[in-house]
């Protein structure tokens, strides 16, 4: 069979660096939607994360040859880790040949008084000191990966939230798409009042002011405070008003959560019990606070500290409003500070005071 050396390629720091530049090409494959997920974002990660093997010395088997003995140890892991080179040495070497899932140790079985069984264990020592030293390298690969994916985030996060501003500050009118022509007779055949229809359309709202993430059997509060929110200028992403008969629900939240500039959380005990929306929503609003951007602007409605510190630490540390002692104005004229505009006129509370 002949004897390979071990451990004897890539040098385990050069394999980091390629890893992290890969993972940084794939990340900036993504759509943006997927980009700013923390869900896909880790998966993404660990895709370029390597299981170090670990051998199981009490499964192996020997085949017997007419020149040699080949001792078979299987392991558990990613095969091609027996080709990294540490960072550290032994002063010895690892020799052996992997297949698939088995480590093959050559042992020549013409020489005389040959302990084929304590020369194997010896190479299995050699290698498990490998082993060793790569876990404590894969730790610091998966910080590595880590630093690399906050960073990318952070990158993409700044050009997503500058585009959104450039569409917001942008005056000129855009240009309409450019129509193939057609042959005379079908524009003849055209109806007029479809083509005025089509003038006059307006184009879809791609980014707003604030996202209300709530649940939904909190819409009978929710719902005046949106109403509020709209007539202050405010534009807010509010599922009844974005999403129509069939849309898909992630992309549609995923559009909200990306290309808002806030959010208002309400949390209820209906929030806090509901899981599957409510929480891929805070998830991904706390990746969008990871780099350094404080968008959640939380609303008690009905909990008091306790349920919060339960639930999330983090949420229950923060400033809030509440419901039952802040009004719809006083919120409004808040979201217009942290917005940094001028509310015109004092804003008018014609919504009943038992909420």
């Amino acid at each position: 069979m002949g004897a390979y050396v071990l451990f004897n390629e890539q040098h385990i720091y050069d394999f980091v660096e390629t890893q992290k530049a890969q993972l940084k090409k794939a990340y900036e494959a993504l759509p943006d939607d997927e980009a700013l997920d923390e869900t896909v974002t880790q998966n993404l990660k660990r895709q370029y994360m390597l299981v170090v093997p670990t051998l199981k010395p009490d499964q192996w088997e020997a085949d017997e040859r007419p020149t040699e003995t080949v001792v078979y140890v299987p392991f558990e892991g990613d095969p091609s880790v027996f080709k990294l080179r540490p960072s550290a040495s032994n002063g010895t070497i690892a020799v052996g040949q992997v297949v698939e899932h088995d480590l093959l140790i050559s042992v020549g079985s013409l020489l005389p008084n040959l302990d084929v069984e304590g020369y194997v264990k010896r190479q299995l020592a050699n290698v498990e000191w490998r082993l060793k030293s790569l876990r404590g390298s894969m730790e610091f690969l998966d910080q590595q990966l880590n630093v690399a994916v906050h960073e990318s985030i952070a990158i993409r996060r700044r050009t997503v939230e500058n585009k959104a501003k450039a569409r917001q500050e942008l005056t000129i009118p855009r240009r309409r798409p450019v129509v193939a022509s057609q042959p005379e007779t079908t524009l003849k055949a055209e109806s007029q009042s479809a083509r005025k229809e089509v003038a006059s359309a307006k184009p879809a709202q791609r980014t707003w002011d604030i996202f209300m993430s709530h649940a939904s059997k909190d819409k009978p509060y929710v719902e005046p405070l949106v109403d509020e929110l709209v007539k202050a200028g405010v534009t807010v992403w509010y599922d009844k008003h974005v999403l129509g008969w069939g849309d898909p629900l992630r992309p549609g939240i995923n559009q909200g959560l990306i290309n808002s500039r806030c959010a208002i959380v309400v949390l209820s005990k209906a929030f806090l019990a509901e899981r599957k929306w409510t929480e891929h929503e805070l998830n991904g609003l706390f990746a969008r606070e990871k780099v350094g951007n404080y968008i959640i602007l939380p609303i008690w409605h009905g909990i008091e500290h306790k349920d919060l510190l339960s639930y999330d630490p983090d949420l229950a540390d923060r400033l809030a409003k509440i419901s039952t002692t802040d009004s719809y104005p006083e919120i409004v004229k808040s979201v217009l500070k942290r917005l940094g505009r001028v509310q015109a006129a004092p804003l008018v509370d014609d919504a009943p005071a038992d909420r």
